[in-house]
């Protein structure tokens, strides 16, 4: 018995054939294969290649390497020559990004590895934590400062989660000591 998916993929073939065109190969391969390939790729470049089918979006929300070292650009550099109103709106588009892509992502789809580097406001960062706890993250890589440099705790769910193999802590002032169990 043929499966939906199956039927669906086959009539496209068929008329692929019909009017000459070409078959995508891409879409052909497993999520495993394709997620390896895309992960040469810049996570914006991924993200903009997402909205072109629903193949590649059902890829992209079950993408288990969501690294946005490279779309915070909210390095030092960044903030020469900039107002706090330049500043404040771009922190804003990344915070919306990567919220977006952490509400949107497939319930059972797990997290290999995350990474954040730049400014940040820790709320920000804090509310993001339930998140990769339910998305099983496995490499946490944090490389942060706020400007008031305010102190960030980090959530006890995060001390509970026991897919967290590797957590890297930079340019942060963690106050306190962790909890007896880590």
């Amino acid at each position: 018995m043929e499966t939906r998916a199956a039927k669906k993929r086959r009539l496209i073939e068929e008329e692929n054939k019909r009017n000459g065109r070409r078959r995508d190969r891409f879409s052909d391969l497993p999520d495993e294969i394709s997620h390896h390939i895309l992960s040469f790729l810049p996570m914006k470049s991924i993200a903009q290649v997402s909205a072109t089918s629903k193949r590649w979006r059902s890829l992209w929300a079950s993408f288990p390497i969501l690294d946005f070292s490279e779309v915070c650009p909210l390095t030092f550099p960044f903030f020469q020559n900039k107002s706090v109103g330049q500043i404040y709106d771009q922190q804003l588009k990344v915070v919306r990004f990567i919220s977006s892509v952490l509400s949107r992502r497939h319930e059972n789809s797990n997290i290999r590895f995350f990474a954040l580097a730049g400014y940040v406001i820790y709320a920000w960062l804090h509310d993001w934590m339930p998140w990769l706890v339910k998305y099983r993250v496995e490499k946490l890589v944090l490389k942060v400062w706020s400007r008031r440099m305010c102190d960030f705790t980090i959530p006890q769910c995060l001390f509970e989660c026991d897919s967290l193999k590797s957590l890297t802590l930079e340019s942060t002032n963690f106050p306190g000591h962790p909890p007896q169990n880590c």
